[in-house]
């Protein structure tokens, strides 16, 4: 399946970004290539995963208006 190859390749990415392993990453993109995986989609899942890597559960579960009315109450 498509887009779990794209999960994987991603995950794989973003995990080399994060390490400054440019050979994997090389790697992940000649891999991507190689099977016909679109390679901005690898990019966008690893990016994502990334994204969601920095942010809290309440950042990425809730928007700003309803973190907004829950201030108080977290201590945030």
């Amino acid at each position: 399946d498509r887009s779990k190859r794209v999960a994987q390749l991603g995950e794989v990415w973003a995990q080399a970004q994060i390490e400054g392993n440019r050979d994997l990453m090389e790697m992940v993109a000649r891999k991507a290539a190689a099977e016909g995986v679109d390679i901005s989609s690898v990019l966008r899942s690893a990016n994502r995963r990334i994204r969601d890597m920095n942010e809290n559960m309440f950042g990425r579960n809730f928007d700003e208006g309803q973190l907004a009315q829950w201030d108080g109450v977290l201590g945030e």
